[in-house]
């Protein structure tokens, strides 16, 4: 089973980097180039969620209680950061709205064990993207990826 989830990861891996090659080459943001972004937190990180417009986790679900090890559904993002760091994360979310492009910051976030440091990968959905999913409630797609030692 691990080797299929690795042979997994590594074919979404290489089909998001073409689609990012290929998207790059353009000057100008392109439907692609978006849609290759919003495939970067499934390839790079170890978890992945959505956030509303107020940034509460939406959609949350058994794998997320498993990484965080408790519920976050409904939870602020920001209770599971210093007060330094929530404000390092709404620079970051100024920064993504002005740019549309997404962005990627270090954190310390709490889990259950205690402090994890990790890379936070930020994107804002799109308004069609927003649209198909269940009440358009989610606006950021977002990642976490564990730092080494």
């Amino acid at each position: 089973t691990a080797l299929l989830l690795l042979a997994g990861s590594a074919c979404r891996r290489e089909r998001c980097d073409r689609r990012w090659s290929e998207c790059s080459r353009s000057s100008r943001p392109t439907s692609e180039m978006s849609d290759a972004v919003q495939e970067l937190p499934s390839v790079w990180c170890d978890i992945t969620f959505d956030l509303t417009d107020d940034f509460l986790f939406t959609g949350s679900g058994l794998h997320h209680e498993s990484f965080f090890g408790f519920s976050v559904e409904g939870l602020p993002i920001s209770d599971l950061m210093s007060p330094s760091a929530a404000r390092r994360f709404m620079e970051l979310v100024e920064t993504i709205q002005a740019s549309e492009s997404p962005g990627c910051i270090p954190l310390t976030v709490r889990v259950s064990t205690g402090l994890l440091e990790v890379d936070l990968f930020l994107s804002l959905l799109r308004r069609t993207q927003r649209a198909s999913l269940a009440g358009g409630a989610a606006r950021y797609v977002a990642g976490l990826r564990a730092r080494g030692d």
